[in-house]
C-alpha cells in the first residue's frame, strides 16, 4: 500500500499538468505558476524516485531545500495576488522577506545535511495563516457567487490541506532516524496526492469557464 502511494505521489503531478493541457488558452493566468510548481514538483520527486538519493545526503539536503523554498515563493506569491486588502498584502511580503532571509541563511550555514525541518515547518505555519487570512477577507466580502465555485478556492484548499497534513511529520522528521523518517513518509505522500487533485480541480473549474467570485462591493471589512 505505501509503495502505492508513493508511486502514486510521485505522478500525481500530472493530473493539474493535464488538466490545463485541454484548454491553455483558457487559462487564467494566475494559475500558471501552480501549473509551473506542479512541473518542478514532478521533476523533484521523479530525482528522488530514480537518482537514489537516500544514499546521498548533501544533494538530497540540497534538492530538498531548494524546493521548500520554491514551494514557498510561489504558493505566498499566489495569495498574495488573490488578496484584496492592501494591508494584508503588504504583510504577505514583509513576512516573506524574513522567512526568505531566514531559509538562506539556514540553507548556507547548515552542515549537518538533514531533512530541513525547521524552514519547511515555519514555511507550513506561515502559509496556513495566509491561507486562513484568505478566508478571512472572502468572508468579509458580500459576492453574489458560492466560494467553491472560484477556481482559487480550490488552490488555497490543495495549499492548506497539504501543509496542514505535513506539518507534524516535517516538526519531528529531523529528530527521526532516517530509516524511521522514510517509513512515516506515507503521511506527505497522502497529502501530496489531496494537494494536486485539489489544484487539477482549480484548472477543470477553470477550464469550463465557472466565473470567477464578482464582489458586490470590493472594499474589504478588515
Amino acid at each position: 500500500m505505501k509503495e502505492f502511494l508513493n508511486i502514486f505521489s510521485t505522478y500525481s503531478s500530472i493530473l493539474p499538468i493535464a488538466a490545463c493541457l485541454f484548454s491553455l488558452s483558457k487559462i487564467n493566468r494566475r494559475l500558471y505558476i501552480i501549473i509551473l510548481y506542479c512541473f518542478i514538483s514532478f521533476l523533484t520527486d521523479l530525482s528522488f524516485k530514480y537518482m537514489h538519493l537516500k544514499g546521498s545526503p548533501h544533494l538530497q539536503f540540497y534538492i530538498l531545500s531548494s524546493f521548500t523554498i520554491i514551494e514557498y515563493c510561489v504558493f505566498s506569491f499566489f495569495i498574495f495576488r488573490t488578496l484584496l486588502n492592501t494591508f494584508l498584502k503588504y504583510l504577505v511580503v514583509f513576512i516573506s522577506i524574513l522567512y526568505l532571509i531566514f531559509s538562506i541563511i539556514y540553507f548556507v550555514q547548515n552542515r549537518s545535511y538533514v531533512f530541513d525541518s525547521l524552514p519547511a515547518s515555519i514555511e507550513s505555519l506561515i502559509l496556513i495563516v495566509f491561507c486562513l487570512l484568505y478566508f478571512f477577507e472572502q468572508i468579509s466580502i458580500p459576492t453574489t457567487s458560492f466560494l467553491y465555485s472560484n477556481s482559487t478556492f480550490w488552490v488555497i484548499i490543495g495549499i492548506l490541506f497539504y501543509l496542514s497534513g505535513t506539518l507534524f511529520l516535517f516538526l519531528y522528521a529531523a529528530s527521526l532516524p532516517t530509516n524511521e523518517a522514510f517509513h512515516h513518509w506515507y503521511i506527505n505522500n497522502v497529502f501530496n496526492i489531496l494537494n494536486k487533485i485539489f489544484f487539477a480541480i482549480a484548472l477543470i473549474l477553470n477550464k469550463i469557464e465557472v466565473p470567477d467570485k464578482i464582489p458586490v462591493n470590493r472594499q474589504s471589512y478588515i
